[in-house]
Order: structure tokens, then sequence, then C-alpha cells
């Protein structure tokens, strides 16, 4: 699985046209539609740091993207935003490496597969059994030397689980060929907190897609 993190309003700017030029480039290097775009959703005053999607921008990308032949989903980080996104039949729902988003999962039906990014301890995800998870490291940038030193000696069996991948380039990827990969996605004109060098433009992923 390669899901591809098209983040929140910031890299977009809320601008439809933005969203269809991301979603098209992303075609250009990935011909069988291998990928899952995916973005960030929250209600108002949830991530501050960043600009909030608008909601009605994520429906007009689910359209566009299944135009494109993509299943569009998002990171989910307030139960109301769980509940918007579960009214577009997502392949996953996308929980992000935060201790205090964990308890999003009750509100995922059974079926519907839920995957989880963490740095920390791992028993509350096994006990979804829809759920699947990714080694992240919410630094930006993060190094692989980062990525290596977590969970001891069984870090190299989740490393090949999965990545969410904060580092510069695609090393990370290349060592390890994780079952489940994500990478930040960005156009070249792309600026804000969502776009900075961790992630990759569609040139750069060609190599993921094997193009």
């Amino acid at each position: 699985m390669i899901i591809i993190d098209f983040g929140s309003g910031s890299t977009c700017r809320n601008d439809k046209e933005l969203i269809h030029e991301m979603l098209e480039a992303l075609t250009d290097v990935d011909p069988k539609r291998l990928a899952t775009p995916k973005f960030q959703l929250w209600g108002p005053g949830t991530e501050p740091q960043c600009s909030m999607l608008n909601w009605g921008l994520f429906e007009e990308a689910v359209e566009y993207g299944r135009h494109l032949g993509y299943r569009v989903t998002a990171s989910v980080f307030d139960k109301e935003s769980v509940e918007f996104l579960l009214g577009f039949d997502p392949p996953f729902v996308k929980i992000a490496n935060r201790p205090y988003l964990r308890h999003l999962a009750k509100y995922v039906p059974r079926g519907i597969p839920i995957v989880y990014s963490r740095d920390g301890a791992l028993n509350d995800i096994f006990e979804v059994p829809e759920g699947r998870f990714m080694v992240c490291v919410p630094r930006y940038p993060a190094t692989i030397e980062d990525y290596e030193g977590l969970f001891g000696l069984k870090n190299a069996t989740y490393l090949k689980e999965g990545i969410s991948d904060h580092t510069i380039g695609l090393d990370l990827w290349r060592k390890h060929k994780p079952h489940i990969y994500e990478k930040h996605f960005r156009l070249e004109s792309s600026t804000g907190p969502d776009a900075g060098p961790w992630a990759a433009t569609a040139s750069e992923l060609k190599e993921v897609f094997n193009v």
C-alpha cells in the first residue's frame, strides 16, 4: 500500500484547481493507480498550526479522485471528521501519531480498516482487529537513524510492516521497502508547513511506482 499525503489546507491553499493539479500530477507517475491520496481533516481550532482543509473541497477531491481512478481518504483529528469521512466510503481511516487521537478508533465501524502511525507502545493497536500501523517519527525532517532507533530488536520487523516517512528523499523506503509506505506530497510550487523538503514531488516518486 502506498499512501500519498496531500496534507491539510496549507499545501493546496484551499484551492480547487490546486487540488486537481496535485491529483493529476500523481497520475503522471502512478499509471496503475497504486496510490491512495490522503488529506488531513479536522474541525475549527483543532490544529491551529496548519490551515484547516475546507470540507467542501475534500468532497471535491474525493469526486475528482474517483474520476481519475483513485479512492481518496484522510487522517482524522476529531470525532466530527471521522463521521464526515465515513460518509465517503473510504478505503481506510488514518489515525495520526498522537496518543490523544487513539480513542477515535472507537468511532470507526468494524470492517473499515484503520491505519495508525506510531513511535511508541503498540499494544493498543493490536486490540483493534482492523488496525495496521506505520512507524513514524513525528519530526520534520527526521533522519533514517531516528527511525531505526525505535522499538529495539523488533524495529526491523516493524519498519518492514509500515513507514510514515518524514525523512528527506527516499533512502528510508529504498532500504526497508515496507508493506505500507506513506510520503508527504507537494508540487514544485507548493509552500507551507506540509510541503517542506521531506515532501516528495511527482518526479521524485517515480521510483516508488516503478515508472
